[in-house]
This record gives C-alpha cells, structure tokens and sequence, in this order.
C-alpha cells in the first residue's frame, strides 16, 4: 500500500505530464457570475503562448468599441510577448503548487483523495481526488482557512477534469463560491470545445512597417 507522500510524488509528477497536453489545446471558456452576469472567452494563442480572448458579454457578442479595446489589448499584449515581456492572459487562480504541500501541510489519504491541511500560514485546505491507476487528478478543491489573498476565509475553489482520447484530462468545470469584505458570491466557469491549436486558433501581428 502506497504511503501518502508516494502518492503526492505520483500526482505531482502526472499533472507535470498533463500540463503538457493541455498546453497544446484551445479552448472556449464561459464564466458566469451568478445570477445575472457573464463572460465568453475564446482561448487561443497568441504570439506562441495561450491568450484569454473576450468574445461575449452577458451572451451578446461585442459591440464595435468593445472588440476595438480587446483588438487593441492583443496588439499590446503581442508586442510585449515579441519582446520577451511575460505577459500572461490565460485564466490563474492562485491557490498553490501540489508539488510544495508536502512542506507547507499535512497530509492523509483515504481511498483517493488525499486532505492537505496547513502546518503553516498557507491559506488553503486541499482535497485532491486522483485516479488510482495513473495519479492523475479529477477533482481539487481549495478551501481558503487563513490570511494570504484578497478573498475571506471560507472561500471555495472546486475544479473537474475530465478524459479526452489522447490521455488529456482537461479542465471542464471551476466552481468558485468567494467572500470578499462585503460580498458573497458564486461564480462558474465552463470550459468547451476543446481542439489541437491550429491555424485558425494561432494569431500573429506583423510588426509595423
């Protein structure tokens, strides 16, 4: 029977591998702040790194000055990233690295899912659920129990993964219940679509004349 920190050893070292499949995959994202408001993003590639591109507002595709703004934050953001600027627009939450809970936290196992609880001033709980037969990660969820974010302890982040043909397990679902200084919300985030980046998902500018 693997030990609790094998088994962290295991997933740590699949979801490297998985990283490198999702990489290579486009995507449309929608993410819809209860009750009434929503986003569509179009997950493309932009001068070589992934790009989180506005394409809807509350389900009705850009008005002209809107897609203007986003046109012109891709000709910013693909100018930067020709000139080596790390300028990231794919969608982050920051809710730590697997590989350094076996540090900043406790850890149990049962069945598969391993509970990562915090020894330190780490502000997240974790519940990670694993495939058993290849470590590979279909549900995580972060719960937010101390100080260290904008958000109020008792936030939760969920995420699911699901099976694609070429061994991918891709992000289908973010489920984000949040708490800020004077608000409660829930926000979800529902990711379709996914394609090999291709030509028509891979957008360049050529540089001014």
């Amino acid at each position: 029977m693997l030990l609790v920190l094998e088994v962290l050893h295991l997933i740590v070292g699949a979801e490297q591998e998985q990283n490198k499949l999702r990489a290579q995959y486009a995507y449309h994202e929608l993410q819809e702040n209860l009750p009434k408001r929503s986003k569509a993003y179009d997950v493309v590639l932009l001068e070589g790194q992934p790009y989180r591109k506005l394409v809807e507002i509350n389900g009705k595709p850009l008005s002209p000055k809107e897609a203007k703004t986003v046109e012109a934050d891709m000709l910013k953001t693909s100018r930067q990233r020709r000139r080596g600027t790390i300028f990231k627009r794919t969608y982050r939450m920051n809710i730590g690295n697997f590989a350094d809970l076996e540090k900043t936290h406790e850890l149990s196992l049962e069945e598969n899912v391993i509970t990562a609880t915090p020894k330190t001033r780490a502000p997240y709980r974790h519940r990670i659920t694993y495939n058993p037969k290849t470590f590979v990660v279909l549900a995580h969820e972060a719960e937010l129990i101390g100080p260290g974010t904008e958000m109020k302890p008792g936030t939760i982040v969920r995420r699911f993964f699901s099976k694609e043909q070429d061994e991918a397990y891709l992000l289908r679902r973010m489920e984000i219940d949040f708490k800020v200084t004077f608000a409660s919300g829930k926000q979800i985030n529902s990711f379709t679509n996914y394609r090999k980046f291709d030509v028509a998902s891979t957008i360049t500018f050529a540089d001014p004349q």
